[in-house]
């Protein structure tokens, strides 16, 4: 009797070994990840230009998730945090 359950006894623990491994899987799969902060709330709105300021000037791509996303955008040297004027130029590498 004892060499006929010796497969059965394998078989429960390849199961129980097999269900634990898929349980932590799944804990890791669906694991709570932090969420992102909110960009649109997060972000104030900035005023724009409606037409370039004058030199010297920065410009950059905005990354801002708004109409504005991927934009070559110019602001001010003066002031980079300030308004800006946003162009038609889309660009998606700089």
């Amino acid at each position: 009797m004892r060499e006929v359950a010796r497969p059965w006894i394998l078989a429960a623990a390849a199961a129980v070994t097999l269900l634990a491994v898929a349980f932590a899987i799944a804990t890791v799969a669906t694991a709570r990840r932090p969420s992102p902060a909110p960009a649109a709330a997060a972000i104030a709105a900035r005023p724009v230009l409606a037409a370039p300021p004058a030199r010297p000037f920065l410009m950059f791509i905005s990354l801002v998730p708004d109409a504005a996303f991927k934009h070559v955008v110019i602001a001010p040297l003066a002031a980079p945090d300030g308004p800006r004027y946003v162009t038609p130029l889309q660009c998606d590498r700089v």
